[in-house]
């Protein structure tokens, strides 16, 4: 039963994407909300690059808090327009292709304006998806988080593919994952 599993790529690769999104390897995991760090899980399944990136808002930005001037309300909505447009911060290997297909952000609501509630020690989390049309050519994925959120000093990706899984740790002089 199990090489059958293994002979049938599309369960294969269905059973590592979820290996990534429900189980990350917590042998590396970061304790919950260290400010300067964040992480990073990567699962590629067929065409499908799969991006889940979990951090501390104030490695995005300079605070956690309610806005509380118009300074920081651009602050945010610059934030998130950064991460609207992943195709900048994750930089696929140019023959795969690669294009957004989805993006989802998970914000606190206070810092969205929501006056009924507060954010402190709030974490973002983002989910993207991309569409590789020549997904076989994709070997790294160049990572420029660093540049756009200078506070951001730890990168932890945990990367699953059919080939197996690995953890790489990045740092702004060392911003590509390679499999």
């Amino acid at each position: 039963m199990l090489t059958t599993i293994f002979d049938n790529s599309k369960v294969f690769k269905t059973l590592c994407l979820l290996a990534i999104l429900a189980f990350p390897l917590t042998l590396h995991a970061l304790p919950a909300h260290v400010h300067g760090k964040a992480q990073l899980q990567v699962a590629i399944e067929g065409n499908e690059i799969h991006l889940d990136f979990d951090s501390p808002l104030g490695n995005l930005l300079d605070f956690e808090h309610n806005p509380k001037n118009d300074q920081q309300r651009q602050a945010v909505k610059a934030m998130t327009e950064k991460l609207h447009h992943p195709e900048t911060l994750f930089v696929m290997t140019k023959a795969a292709a690669c294009v957004v297909k989805s993006v989802n952000l998970l914000l606190p609501p206070a810092l969205l304006g929501s006056r009924n509630q507060t954010a402190a020690h709030a974490d973002l989390e983002a989910e993207i998806l991309f569409f590789c049309a020549n997904s076989a050519a994709l070997n790294t994925i160049e990572v420029q988080l660093f540049k756009a959120f200078p506070l951001l000093q730890h990168l932890q990706a945990e990367i699953v593919t059919e080939k197996g899984q690995s953890v790489i740790a990045l740092r702004p002089e060392s911003t590509v994952l390679t499999w």
